[in-house]
């Protein structure tokens, strides 16, 4: 009987991306539901979801299980990546009407005011960058209007919204049951300096990757 039990539980731990040690099963890892595999100098995953209207971009991604420094072996957890253009696109794609404390009805007067300015959005946002949780899934949105307004400003929020998410999703590996609103975040100091490093380099560069290829001269 525990000889049953113990194969049972080895053949789930494999079908869930893990090994019987606990270790990240790298072949298991590439062969779930619909992921498609890509490499940036790192493995990683990406799943593309509908979009519609002024949404560009919509995609679950689920990075490879990699050995940060002073930490071992990580699994961060996935994350919904989202391009459209203008502030309503992210409510469009999550589907609601408000998001971490952000409203449509106040970004439609918002847009309004620019317009009665002659402005637009690429003038100044109600939101250039976002990246927050919806229910418990964490989501990086950035506005396109905004961002294509000079590369400047581009390059800036393309390194702005990861550091927001490398927090979440280490804090999450740290605690995933935490509570976002009443627990601390993990804080940023000279132990996980490079840990942190480590996130924010793979979060910004599919971040970048996927920016440079909704540019209308990208091959």
């Amino acid at each position: 009987m525990k000889v049953v039990l113990s194969l049972i539980l080895f053949f789930v731990s494999i079908s869930n991306g893990w090994s019987s040690e606990g270790v990240p099963n790298k072949r298991a890892f590439f062969q779930t539901d619909g992921f498609i595999p890509e490499n940036l100098s790192f493995a990683f995953r990406s799943k593309k979801l509908p979009v519609s209207g002024a949404v560009a971009i919509d995609e679950m991604i689920d990075i490879e299980p990699f050995d940060a420094p002073g930490v071992g072996m990580v699994d961060l957890p996935q994350f919904r990546l989202i391009f459209g253009y203008g502030s309503l696109s992210i409510f469009d794609a999550l589907g609601v009407d408000e998001v971490a404390g952000l409203k449509r009805a106040d970004a439609i007067q918002k847009i309004s005011d620019l317009k009665a300015h002659g402005k637009t959005e690429a003038d100044g946002a109600f939101i250039a960058g976002l990246t927050n949780l919806h229910g418990r899934q964490m989501f990086m949105f950035f506005n396109l209007d905004r961002l294509n307004s000079s590369v400047g400003y581009a390059n800036r929020v393309l390194a702005h919204e990861p550091l927001h998410l490398a927090r979440c999703l280490i804090t999450t590996v740290k605690n995933p049951m935490v509570d976002y609103i009443n627990d601390p975040y993990v804080k940023l100091d000279d132990d996980n300096e490079e840990y942190f490093a480590e996130v924010l380099e793979r979060a910004a560069a599919i971040a970048i990757n996927r920016y440079q290829k909704i540019q209308p001269d990208s091959k």
